[in-house]
């Protein structure tokens, strides 16, 4: 048993403990509450651990300050906006995560939402198992349209982005990508470059009154955060649908009802929300033109398997004093060259 212990709150975590061997004592705590961990209970266990690995628990404010003596804090997840890695970096704490780590379950996950939507699929099969189907049982009332030759908008064009692109190009679509950080001569996260993944770069606004449907990748910042508002949905196409599946802050939840209420676009699918989990008094629920899932996107075996096991084997490394990959760094700044 290693000298180290090791505090984790992670689902399946329990699968990369190996990887510990002879390194750290690791203590999971999931699935003991079935909600997350508050900044007072963290706050309370940090103190007796080396390190930690956090899943979307709240490791800010006095759980930072307890923990502030930790060799190495882990998000197995492309995010980490549930750490307050500002602090982290003050107190000399790396902060690992696994970027990339789960981005073909969000891609699979996004297409699967953009079928569903166009071609009534999860309407339709509420409606079949509830006894009240609407139309002629094998015409819909709403017959949605066929991928081929449609305009797909891409919103950031990072390793999901991209990934949505490979996959939406072989249903035959027209892809337009906008990512402010990234031109024709950008290498992307897939190692190419846009044009040989048949991405045709646009303007923001271009993209917003071009697409056939809109799918958002970004990550929440101070710039991304409300990003589509009124205005912005008010420059899509009236038979257009928008998909997000990063990051609930990123659309103005009142004015994407407006929208949609209104019929002033056809639908939309969201995998996240700006409170999570979703309240169930939520006016979104009451829509028929919108598919809602609980951030499931990145949810699959093997990327599960995958965050989980970056973080650890790097939290290993860090707690044998060898260099992680930087990569996966959320502050490299703390590492000592």
């Amino acid at each position: 048993m290693g000298k180290y212990r090791v505090l984790t709150m992670v689902p399946y975590f329990d699968k990369v403990v190996k990887v510990f061997n002879e390194v750290a004592q690791v203590d999971s705590i999931w699935g003991k509450k079935l909600r997350l961990y508050t900044e007072d209970e963290l706050a309370e266990l940090l103190p007796n651990y080396d390190a930690c690995v956090v899943w979307i628990d709240p490791l800010k404010g006095r759980a930072m300050e307890a923990g502030k003596h930790l060799k190495a804090i882990g998000v197995p997840r492309a995010g980490y906006d549930n750490v307050d890695v500002k602090k982290a970096t003050e107190y000399g704490i790396p902060v690992v995560f696994s970027p990339g780590a789960n981005s073909s379950a969000v891609a699979d996950f996004t297409m699967g939402l953009i079928l569903s939507l166009v071609r009534s699929i999860a309407q339709k099969n509420h409606e079949i198992k509830e006894g009240n189907l609407k139309g002629r049982w094998a015409l819909v009332d709403d017959v949605g349209f066929g991928l081929e030759g449609k305009v797909l908008g891409i919103l950031g064009l990072g390793n999901i982005g991209c990934r949505v692109a490979l996959r939406a190009k072989a249903f035959g679509m027209h892809i337009i990508g906008y990512d402010p950080f990234v031109d024709e001569n950008t290498q992307t996260g897939l190692g190419v470059y846009p044009t040989e993944l048949g991405i045709e770069l646009s303007s923001f606004e271009d993209l917003l009154k071009r697409a056939d449907i809109i799918t958002l990748h970004l990550p929440i910042t101070p710039e991304t955060k409300g990003l589509i508002g009124e205005r912005e949905l008010s420059l899509m196409k009236p038979n257009s649908y928008i998909i997000n599946t990063s990051r609930g802050k990123i659309i103005d939840e009142g004015a994407l009802y407006k929208a949609l209420k209104e019929r002033r676009i056809r639908g939309a699918a969201l995998d996240v929300f700006v409170k999570e989990p979703l309240d169930y008094d939520n006016p979104l629920l009451k829509l028929d033109n919108v598919i809602l899932t609980p951030h499931i996107a990145w949810c699959t075996e093997e990327a599960i398997y995958r965050s989980n096991y970056i973080v650890a084997k790097e939290i290993t490394r860090i707690l044998k004093g060898e260099r992680p990959n930087l990569r996966n760094v959320a502050n490299p700044i703390v590492i000592k060259l």
